[in-house]
């Protein structure tokens, strides 16, 4: 069952990870950005890093596979970005206060103990998903007001609510609470943006998800 489990949640994952180089590629085809932000790229960036650095810490096989990807994927959309934006400033900006909080934190690391190291990175990777698992309630905030999804994909709140469950039952396998709590509480978020549709419909345009935050 273990085995299904982690096969599920590293092929439907690295299937979500490579669709957004799709994005990237929609930056070179149109050379600009338009209004999306590059703060979902670097929120993925991070939230990759601690995880992988705890699949590390617990020799988590699945983990690290799927979050290396990640860190790649991640990585490849923010460069695009930065070469096509007319931000540029701002985005080295962001990208130069990742790099050094990335820094700091890894040293921080380096200086615990093995078992505390487990705790913190996993306390962080958790923190890290739940708030990238709670960012779309501004957009479901909207959806409620207007009474429209134009604001929603169903597409990706679908795949996020499969992914969820998936790395949810992984995590109960494992009877790791750092990977069950964020993925519970991913998995009911994504659910409720499925009832919206179910409430209000699906719109005939969908604006996308990665708007100016």
């Amino acid at each position: 069952m273990l085995l299904i489990l982690s096969v599920s949640a590293t092929i439907f994952t690295l299937a979500m990870f490579f669709s957004s180089l799709s994005i990237g590629w929609r930056f070179v085809k149109k050379r600009k950005t338009g209004s999306i932000s590059v703060y979902p790229f670097l929120a993925t960036f991070i939230n990759c890093l601690l995880w992988l650095q705890y699949g590390i810490l617990r020799e988590d096989v699945v983990l690290i596979i799927v979050n290396a990807v990640g860190i790649l994927t991640s990585g490849i959309c923010t460069l695009v970005y930065h070469h096509y934006t007319v931000k540029k400033d701002h985005v080295e900006n962001r990208i130069l206060l990742l790099i050094i909080f990335i820094c700091g934190f890894l040293l921080h690391i380096k200086h615990l103990t093995a078992e505390r190291a487990v705790t913190v990175l996993g306390l962080s990777s958790s923190l890290a998903s739940i708030c990238m698992y709670a960012a779309p309630l501004i957009t479901t905030s909207k959806v409620i007001s207007t009474g429209s999804t134009a604001s929603l994909s169903l597409p990706l709140s679908s795949t996020s609510f499969i992914n969820c469950v998936l790395w949810f039952a992984y995590g109960y396998a494992l009877n790791d609470h750092f990977i069950v709590i964020p993925n519970a509480l991913g998995a009911l978020l994504a659910g409720s943006q499925l009832a919206l549709f179910v409430i209000y419909g699906r719109s005939i345009e969908q604006e996308g998800t990665l708007h100016d935050m």
